[in-house]
């Protein structure tokens, strides 16, 4: 498959935190990152443990080794590139991680009555808040 911008890929990780994700959001992938092409080179764009940033394929590849699923939407948001750009360097959200998989885990006790209760916007990001960006003009609607 040829990769192109806007290209979002759906990935499992084996490591013991992606497998704890997985657990937690009931679904068999851990992590989302997408493809940035710069003049003419494919990049993976992602948030990782240090923050967001551009990654060549092959090093993506060969450091997270995750089983891939790409999808392609259908259309994307004009200056796509700059504007996902925009936030690179933009640090990890761990602490939100934390929060969120340990709610998860333990939804019994802390039910949710609707998405406000799961997002809370603070500014940093884990892999699919900033996946969503594009795409969703107001997540919290």
């Amino acid at each position: 498959m040829e990769y192109q911008t806007g290209d979002i890929m759906v990935c499992a990780g084996k490591s013991k935190l992606s497998k704890t994700i997985q657990i937690a959001t009931k679904s068999k992938f851990s992590h989302t990152a997408q493809i940035i092409i710069l003049n003419g080179i494919p990049y993976v764009y992602d948030a990782q443990k240090n923050g967001v940033c551009l990654r060549t394929i092959a090093y993506w590849k060969h450091n997270y080794q995750y089983d891939v699923v790409i999808f392609r939407p259908t259309h994307l948001i004009e200056n796509y590139e700059q504007f996902m750009l925009g936030f690179a360097g933009v640090p990890y959200d761990k602490k939100g991680l934390i929060v969120g998989l340990v709610k998860s885990l333990l939804i019994k006790f802390f039910p949710r009555k609707n998405m406000n209760d799961k997002f809370r916007n603070n500014g940093l990001f884990w892999c699919s808040e900033l996946t969503m960006k594009p795409f969703v003009e107001n997540p919290e609607d």
